[in-house]
């Protein structure tokens, strides 16, 4: 009885467990709905578009470190020749940053580069350098009363970086040479004075030019002249006393202003009159015996060429 019980109540248990296990087909399936859990449903036609890539810079600017776009710092670093030297036949300006090709905001004709007094050449833009050729600058310096050439640059010059000139770097100018005696002649010859007129090449401050000047004749002994001063500020008459042993030399010593303002003082500058030396005869001789010509033998103080 006992066990038929048993039997019957193991026979249950295995039907149970039996019922219970799932069908192939049905484990798919569950497994089917596990893996869709996962998967992002498909967006709809009206939504949002999905985010792009960040996009990509090919520059990359850090604060205080990019070039200004404007301003004037445009600036003259060099210059040829040297400010101290008189320029021949050419200008070159050389610039702290390359050039821009010029043009003129009123849209005229306008010169990069002026001078004054006016002289005519050919004005060329190339890098970082802007040069003036003339066929000779020079002669602007012929006219005693010019004692410098200013140069103006056109307020609109550029660089490639947008720089205007510097307000400073706008005027600039070259000084002439120090002054030297271009002539000394004699122009009236009275009764005790010769009147011999002293011309220098620049204008000088001719009312000290006695406090530099010094004469004296073949020997070296000081001759006392006295002066009067033209009013052109370039020439002086001096009055040298007859009888004096010719050439005389003229000395101006170092520092005699000179200029428009007097602002310049002058180096050593030296003459002589007459620029040749004088020729001294030292004897002449008569042979009549020399027939049928007569010779006269002239001895000089100097070779002759």
């Amino acid at each position: 009885m006992n066990r038929m019980m048993l039997l019957v109540i193991l026979a249950g248990i295995a039907t149970l467990v039996l019922f219970a296990k799932p069908q192939p087909q049905e484990v798919v399936q569950n497994a089917s709905q596990e893996t869709a859990a996962v998967v992002l449903p498909e967006a709809p036609m009206n939504s949002a578009p999905a985010p792009t890539s960040a996009p990509t810079f090919t520059e990359v600017k850090v604060e205080g470190t990019a070039p200004p776009v404007a301003g004037t710092n445009l600036k003259i670093i060099a210059m040829y020749p040297p400010g101290d030297e008189t320029p021949k036949n050419e200008i070159i300006l050389y610039f702290n940053e390359n050039l821009a090709p010029f043009e003129s905001s009123a849209g005229n004709m306008d010169q990069v580069l002026i001078t004054e007094p006016p002289v005519t050449g050919v004005t060329t833009i190339q890098d970082n350098y802007l040069r003036f050729i003339a066929k000779d600058i020079l002669t602007v310096f012929d006219n005693p009363l010019i004692t410098q050439l200013n140069i103006t640059l056109h307020k609109d010059l550029r660089s490639v970086s947008g720089q205007a000139l510097a307000p400073e770097m706008q005027h600039l100018f070259f000084v002439a040479s120090s002054p030297v005696i271009r002539e000394i002649r004699v122009e009236e010859i009275a009764s005790e004075n010769a009147l011999v007129q002293l011309t220098f090449s620049r204008v000088v401050k001719l009312d000290v030019l006695q406090d530099y000047i010094s004469v004296s004749d073949m020997a070296g002994n000081p001759v006392n002249v006295t002066m009067s001063a033209n009013h052109n500020g370039y020439q002086t008459m001096l009055q040298v006393p007859l009888g004096v042993l010719l050439p005389i030399s003229i000395e101006i010593a170092e520092g005699l202003p000179w200029g428009a303002g007097f602002e310049w003082t002058a180096t050593k500058m030296e003459g002589r009159y007459p620029t040749v030396k004088a020729l001294k005869l030292n004897s002449a001789l008569l042979n009549t015996d020399a027939i049928p010509y007569t010779l006269v033998q002239i001895r000089f103080c100097h070779y002759l060429t």
